[in-house]
């Protein structure tokens, strides 16, 4: 039986902004809506928006790996 755990991975998000007005690069990422995939024991996020003021370009896993607010379950699932 697998043990459950939560663990926050972070990324180093890159893009551009292409509208000149009084836009951010937080307002950018936060009009993403991200999505997790499962594909023949791949995992893949993906992130979609529709907002033409800016995109991401590239993201990079950063390597430190950080505990959720609550601590990890010593519950089996059945």
């Amino acid at each position: 039986m697998p043990k459950t755990f939560d663990k926050v991975l972070s990324f180093q998000v890159q893009g551009e902004i292409c509208d000149k007005g009084d836009i951010s690069p937080e307002s950018i990422i936060n009009n993403y809506t991200w999505t997790q995939k499962d594909v023949e024991g791949e995992i893949h996020i993906v992130g979609r928006h529709k907002d033409k003021r800016g995109r991401i370009t590239k993201m990079t896993r950063l390597p430190k790996k950080h505990l959720d607010k609550e601590p990890d379950t010593e519950l089996f699932l059945a």
